[in-house]
């Protein structure tokens, strides 16, 4: 049987599928990326005070390594950072004892102070 029509029969090609998957893979890199970005952005200075003071009053240890390590996210000014300087440098004895040790009355007023200041300055 045959079909007597004016004009031939024309083979349409599906693309919607194609289309829907790539559709998906670009909207789960865009996810990925926001994700990603979400997850790295920079905190502010308050989030870095509050891990240094967690610390504080539990392990003399942890809190010297972390003043160290988020000292930088927390001094914006040079006076700042030349006492961190300090501070740090007054801390390194504390680097080696076991953990559960905790700071002596003077070094962790000193500590308390400078935190203090900072949160103050730039609130």
């Amino acid at each position: 049987m045959t079909l007597n029509d004016i004009f031939p029969a024309v083979v349409i090609v599906e693309y919607s599928l194609y289309f829907f998957l790539l559709l998906c893979v670009v909207l789960m890199a865009f996810l990925y990326l926001v994700y990603r970005l979400w997850k790295n952005k920079p905190k502010g200075m308050a989030y870095y005070l509050n891990i240094i003071e967690s610390a504080l009053h539990t392990d003399a240890k942890q809190t010297t390594y972390r003043l160290g390590h988020y000292g930088k996210y927390i001094v914006k000014t040079p006076e700042q950072q030349e006492k961190l300087t300090t501070l740090v440098a007054e801390l390194k004895p504390f680097r080696y004892v076991p953990d559960g040790t905790l700071f002596t009355e003077k070094t962790e007023k000193k500590l308390r102070v400078f935190l203090q200041g900072l949160r103050q300055k730039n609130v």
